[in-house]
Order: structure tokens, then C-alpha cells, then sequence
């Protein structure tokens, strides 16, 4: 992660340097990516780099958690006062704004498919850890939709949340990858599609009265 001198850099140069590295890493894979690239666009000097990241992964590290942060920050107001939501109806709400999200930030689209395409140990190391975290947050809502007879008592909670989230991850990410025009229509037809398949698979009979 940063170091501190990064930090008590002024706001302006600090987006300078995310700004670069964002550019770099959308158009180069991790191994290909070059820091003079970065520093060039950003205009620092070599050693200047070194003092606010350790290495290159370093940098990298950091851009998948500023692009997890800004995720958040965008679909936050959409997750407000969803506690007594149904499961299924805010997973196709995190599914749509996911998508949304990927059609404001082209770029960490490209990012993240680069690092999809290795699938190799710094995968996951990056992904794992949110991936993780998604399955606690939708497990919570599974049992409490078990426990207001949405979901059948069957279905073990871990597990469905776990398929919920590498859906999630997966899906939408490939999604976008098979329509290069990002046509959102299409997209929320395909998402509509999936969330119809899920929905007819976990809910009880009550909610199909």
C-alpha cells in the first residue's frame, strides 16, 4: 500500500499518479505494464516512485482497492434501507448497478480483465479477500429471508451465497466481455435472465402463490 509520503501528497498530484497507473494497467497486463510508463505520464521522477510505493505490485494492489472503494461509493445509495429487501431483489440491484459501474469506468473494466485472463496466484490474492467479504454480507441476508420462509430452510445458506457471489463476479464481468458495444439493454436482458433462473430455484412456494 502506499507509503505515508504518498499520502501527504498534495490531492491534485496524488490523482495524477493513480490517473497514470490507471491508463497503464488498461491498456498493459500486469507483467507487461511499465513504471516509466507511469512516471512519464505523471511526471515524477524515477526515484519519487520508490518513495510512495514499494514496487510496481504495490501500485497494482492499491488500484484494485481504489477501484473496490469507488465500487462501493457508487452503488452505496442504492443499498440504502435494503435490510428488509428480499434476497433476490438485491442481488439483481447489486447485478444492475455492478453492470452501471462497469459502463462509467471503462477502464477499470480493462483492468480487471487482464487480471481475469491470468487467474494466477496475485488473482488471488486480490480477489479472494472480497470475494470473501461478499459472501458474509449476502449470507446475512439468505438467513434472514430463511427466516421469513423467502427461502427455502434447505438450502445451505454458505453455500448459496457462495454461488451467489462467484456468479456475481464472473457473470457480470463476462457479461461485458461478450458485448464490446455495452449495450445495456442486452445486458439487463441477460441479467433479468439469471436472476429468473435463481428466483424459480431458491424461493418457496409461499412467494409462488
Amino acid at each position: 500500500m502506499p507509503t505515508s509520503t504518498f499520502h501527504n501528497l498534495p490531492e491534485n498530484k496524488q490523482k495524477r499518479i493513480l490517473t497514470a497507473a490507471i491508463n497503464e494497467f488498461a491498456v498493459r497486463d500486469y507483467e507487461s505494464a511499465l513504471i516509466s510508463n507511469i512516471i512519464k505520464e505523471a511526471q515524477i521522477p524515477r526515484g519519487s516512485f520508490y518513495q510512495y510505493f514499494k514496487d510496481k505490485e504495490d501500485l497494482y494492489r492499491y488500484i484494485f482497492q481504489k477501484i473496490a472503494n469507488d465500487k462501493i461509493a457508487f452503488m452505496s445509495e442504492e443499498l440504502k434501507n435494503t435490510q428488509n429487501l428480499p434476497f433476490i431483489d438485491l442481488i439483481s440491484i447489486l447485478y444492475e448497478r455492478g453492470i452501471a459501474f462497469a459502463l462509467e469506468y471503462p477502464k477499470y473494466i480493462q483492468i480487471s480483465r487482464f487480471l481475469f485472463a491470468k487467474q494466477d496466484t496475485l488473482f488471488d490474492d486480490i480477489i479472494r479477500p472480497n470475494n470473501e467479504l461478499a459472501i458474509k454480507y449476502y449470507q446475512g441476508y439468505i438467513e434472514n429471508d430463511q427466516a421469513q420462509h423467502r427461502i427455502r430452510q434447505d438450502i445451505d445458506s454458505y453455500q448459496l451465497a457462495k454461488l451467489i457471489a462467484n456468479l456475481l463476479m464472473q457473470t457480470s464481468t463476462q457479461v461485458l466481455y461478450d458485448h464490446n458495444d455495452y449495450d445495456f439493454d442486452v445486458i439487463k436482458r441477460d441479467v433479468n435472465t439469471i436472476i429468473s433462473v435463481l428466483k424459480k430455484g431458491i424461493e418457496t412456494d409461499e412467494n409462488n402463490v
